[in-house]
């Protein structure tokens, strides 16, 4: 499969300058950082992707395994290597619009700094926040506010309105 974007995803991660992206983590922080993330999307998951000790930069193998390199120790190639392991399914470009709205969401996680304009600003495609798995509790709150307003409802509506939220939960 083509990578059609992978040197303008590189080309615009070079310009990210934000220092809190760039601090030197030990490999069991990085390990750390690689559990929060996968459990933020997959809350039910028995293992995330093990961090071991490679050479030079990182690599992600689906999503069982990161290998970092001592240069690559800091939250921006971690939080790379986690977005390729969260969009390692069907034909999805490994560096294609759902990587780089993951990626960018991840940033914005731990920065603080919504990435995906600069992103588009340096030609990068970012796929529609709809177009991408969103972390778990993104998906809870749309659960509690339908519970909230089911409660208010008499039992009858609460049935009728129950199928609705079961087909809806279907679809987070």
């Amino acid at each position: 499969m083509r990578d059609n974007q992978r040197q303008k995803v590189y080309n615009w991660e070079w310009t990210l300058k934000d220092p809190k992206l760039k601090t030197k983590l030990t490999l069991q922080q990085c390990q750390e950082l690689v559990d929060k993330v996968w459990y933020r999307y997959k809350p039910n998951a028995k293992r995330s992707p093990v961090v071991q000790s490679g050479r030079g930069r990182g690599v992600a193998y689906n999503d069982t395994r990161i290998t970092l390199g001592v240069p690559a120790r800091n939250p921006h190639y971690v939080l790379h290597e986690v977005a390729h392991c969260l969009t390692c399914y069907g034909d999805l470009e490994t560096h294609g619009p759902e990587f780089v709205r993951v990626l960018c969401d991840l940033l914005d996680w731990y920065s603080g700094t919504n990435y995906a304009p600069s992103a588009r600003k340096a030609k990068v495609k970012v796929a529609g926040p709809d177009k991408v798995a969103k972390p778990i509790h993104l998906r809870q709150s749309k659960i509690d506010e339908a519970f909230k307003a089911m409660m208010a409802l008499t039992i009858q509506e609460r049935s009728a309105v129950t199928k609705m939220v079961r087909e809806k939960t279907k679809e987070l």
